[in-house]
C-alpha cells in the first residue's frame, strides 16, 4: 500500500550510503515510549531503573535522564565492569548490578566505582557471597592509608516464581532464596559481616515479565494458558513482596527514608521489581520503590506479543539484497541476529519491510545470507543493492553485532522539545571531547535529523 511503500522509501534513503547491515532508531518513538513508562511511574509514586543490558547505547541512557531526571534514579547493569565503565566514562551514578559476581577483577571494579564516589549495589543470594564480598573489602580497607572504613552496599535478589502447590516451577531459576525464614537467615547474617551493607530487595517475577501471552508463534491454547498464569501469579508475586517489606520492617529497615517510628531511625532501603512485560501490575504495588525498564524503549519484536503492550518499534536492521535466485526470492546479505533463550520460532527477526516476505523453513535467518520469497510486486520494485528492514527480537544483545546505531528524529519533534535542544547541546559538548567520531555529526535528509550513537562495541568494549 501507500504508506508501506513511503515509509520503505523514507528508510530506503537514509541507509542508501550506509555500510549494510545497519541498524536505525526513530528517536521520536524511543521518546514516545520512555514518557508512556514514566507516566505511569509518576502516577503510581515509582522510580525507574533502566536495564542498560536492553540498550547497550550510552547516549540512548543519557537521553532518558535527560528528559525524567527525577523519575529515572539509576541503572541496573548486567556487569560490573559495564557499570565502572558507565561510572567512570559517562558519569551515571546508582548502579545495581543485576546478578552475583566474586570474582577478582569484579569486585576491584567495584571498588573502584565507590573510590570515583558513586554508588554501586552488589547481588547477593547466599552465605558464600556474603564472605568472599567481606572478606575482599576487608582486606582493602587494610591497606587503606585513611581510617575511613568502606564497605559494600548490597541487595538480595529473592526468588518469587510461582509454585502452585509446590509442584512446579513457572518463572527463572535464579536465588535460593525462596521462603521468609530464609530470607531472614540471610539478613541476620549479614549483620554479622563488618563490611557489607544491606542497602536493597529486587524481586524479579519472570513468570510474568518475560512470558508472552499474545503470541503468534504458540497458538491461542499456549496463549490462554499463559494468561491464567499470569493472573493467579500477579496476586500471588503480589503477597510475597508485601511480607518481604513487612520483614524488612521487622529488621530495621524502611523504603520510606523519612520515615521514623518512636524516634527509631529506619534504615532505608530500595525495593526493585518489574521489567517491560510486568510493569503495570508492578507499579500498583505499594510496597516497591522502584521498576525496571528496559526492551520496552525500543521495543523489541517479541515485546508486541503481550496483550498490555501499548509501545511502538523504535528500531530495525537493514540488510541489502545480494542475489534474485528466483523471480519471487531474494537473497540479503547476513541476517542471523537469532535471540538467547529457549529455540523457538520468536527468537529469530521479524520482517518489517517490504511486508508479508518470509524465510524458508529450512534455512531461516543465516549467518552469512538469508534468503526471503517476496511477493509479486515487491520482486519488480526490488533490486540487487536495496534495502529490506527487519526487527530484532530481543532489544540488547543485538547492538554487539553494531559499532553504531543511526539515530533519526524529525526536524519538527526536535524544533519543539525543549529537552531534545538541551541534549543536542550535551552532544554538541561531546563531539568537542571526541567521545563522537567526525561521521557522526548531524546531517538532514529529507524531514529527518540523523546522527549516529556508538554501541558499547563501538567504543571497544565487551563486558560478556
Amino acid at each position: 500500500n501507500k504508506i508501506e511503500f513511503e515509509t520503505y522509501n523514507q528508510l530506503k534513503t537514509i541507509v542508501q550510503n550506509e555500510s549494510l547491515p545497519a541498524m536505525i532508531v526513530n528517536l521520536d518513538t524511543f521518546d514516545q515510549n520512555a514518557r508512556r513508562f514514566i507516566q505511569l511511574a509518576k502516577q503510581n509514586n515509582k522510580t525507574i531503573r533502566i536495564a542498560t543490558k536492553s540498550i547497550r547505547v550510552p547516549q540512548l541512557i543519557e537521553y532518558l535522564f535527560q528528559i525524567a531526571p527525577g523519575t529515572m534514579k539509576g541503572l541496573m547493569c548486567f556487569s560490573v565492569q559495564e557499570a565502572e565503565y558507565l561510572a567512570k566514562e559517562w558519569n551515571f551514578d546508582d548502579l545495581l548490578i543485576a546478578y552475583p559476581t566474586v570474582q577478582q577483577i569484579d569486585l576491584q571494579a567495584a571498588w573502584n566505582i565507590i573510590s570515583l564516589n558513586k554508588t554501586v549495589h552488589l547481588m547477593v543470594d547466599c552465605l558464600d557471597h556474603l564472605i568472599k564480598l567481606n572478606e575482599f573489602v576487608k582486606l582493602k580497607n587494610e591497606n587503606l592509608l585513611t581510617k575511613q572504613q568502606i564497605k559494600f552496599n548490597i541487595c538480595i535478589d529473592v526468588d518469587i516464581s510461582y509454585r502452585p502447590f509446590n509442584f512446579v516451577h513457572l518463572g527463572a531459576h535464579r536465588s535460593p532464596i525462596r521462603t521468609l525464614d530464609q530470607l531472614d537467615q540471610l539478613i541476620h547474617s549479614i549483620k554479622q559481616f563488618d563490611y557489607l551493607n544491606l542497602t536493597g530487595i529486587m524481586c524479579y517475577e519472570a513468570q510474568i515479565a518475560g512470558l508472552t501471552d499474545n503470541n503468534p508463534c504458540v497458538g491461542f491454547g499456549m496463549n490462554w494458558v499463559a494468561r491464567m498464569v499470569k493472573r493467579f501469579s500477579i496476586s500471588d508475586v503480589a503477597r510475597k513482596r508485601i511480607r518481604i517489606d513487612q520483614l524488612m520492617f521487622n529488621h530495621g529497615y524502611t523504603n520510606n527514608n523519612l520515615r521514623q517510628i518512636d524516634t527509631i531511625p529506619f534504615k532505608p532501603f530500595f525495593f526493585n521489581g518489574g521489567g517491560t512485560g510486568s510493569i503495570f501490575s508492578c507499579c500498583s504495588e505499594q510496597c516497591l520503590t522502584e521498576v525496571t525498564i528496559g526492551s520496552g524503549l525500543l521495543q523489541s519484536s517479541l515485546f508486541d506479543y503481550y496483550i498490555s503492550n501499548q509501545n511502538q518499534s523504535a528500531f530495525c536492521f537493514a540488510l541489502q539484497i545480494t542475489r534474485k535466485p528466483e523471480p519471487n526470492v531474494i537473497c540479503c546479505q547476513s541476517g542471523g541476529f537469532i535471540a538467547s533463550g529457549a529455540i523457538s520460532n520468536d527468537k529469530a527477526p521479524t520482517c518489517f519491510l517490504p511486508k508479508n516476505m518470509q524465510t524458508f523453513g529450512n534455512e531461516g535467518f543465516g549467518e552469512v545470507q538469508t534468503p526471503l520469497k517476496i511477493d509479486k510486486h515487491w520482486a519488480k520494485e526490488l533490486e540487487i543493492g536495496d534495502p529490506v528492514f527487519f526487527r530484532p527480537a530481543k532489544a540488547g544483545e543485538i547492538a554487539e553485532r553494531f559499532n553504531s546505531y543511526i539515530i533519526i528524529q524529525s526536524i519538527e519533534s526536535n524544533n519543539n522539545n525543549q529537552n531534545d535542544n538541551n541534549f543536542n547541546n550535551h552532544l554538541k559538548e561531546q563531539q568537542q571531547e571526541k567521545l563522537l567520531n567526525e561521521n557522526d555529526n548531524y546531517k538532514q535528509i529529507m524531514n529527518f535529523k540523523i546522527t549516529k550513537f556508538r554501541t558499547y562495541r563501538g567504543f571497544g568494549k565487551a563486558f560478556y
